[in-house]
């Protein structure tokens, strides 16, 4: 069986056949390259567009430093308080506070503020209060310093009723 034409003559038929098509079939053209040019500036315009949106979302959240106070200590004013500093305390902690320390600083989502005198200091119960801890957030940024020093000079006279 030297003769190539009687070894595909003793194939299968279905292979013939096979092979026939496959020889009929034009090849399919190569793909094209990847132009890389085309790439990198696809690339290059979507970290652009990628850092934009970090920066404008950074801005909206507050990320800037434009407007912060100062890390300055606050001290409460000496003892007696006044009345309208009293006044203020309650307003801000009836509007901000209330929320997690309930309203009479009973508790809820937050810690009771009842009795905070006995467990902080001024200046720790005021450090909380404007920098944050555990899972209390930071107010520095959402209230006044004399709006701080209000509310803790109120919180501080809580007693239960």
């Amino acid at each position: 069986m030297d003769d190539p034409s009687l070894e595909r003559a003793a194939q299968p038929l279905h292979r013939r056949r096979i092979r026939a098509r496959l020889r009929a079939r034009p090849r399919r053209p190569r793909r094209p390259e990847p132009d890389h040019a085309v790439i990198r500036t696809v690339a290059a315009r979507a970290l652009l567009t990628l850092l934009a949106a970090l920066a404008l979302l950074s801005a909206a959240c507050g990320g800037g430093s434009g407007s912060a106070q100062p890390d300055v200590p606050l001290t409460l004013p000496p003892s007696p308080i006044s009345a309208e500093v009293l006044e203020l305390g309650r307003a801000v902690h009836n509007g901000t506070c209330a929320v997690c320390h309930g309203r009479n600083g009973e508790g809820g989502i937050g810690p009771a503020v009842i009795g905070v005198a006995s467990r902080l200091t001024a200046a720790d119960h005021l450090s909380v209060v404007q920098f944050g801890r555990g899972e209390m957030q930071a107010f520095r940024s959402l209230i006044e310093p004399d709006e701080i020093i209000a509310v803790v000079a109120y919180q501080r006279i809580l007693v239960l009723r």
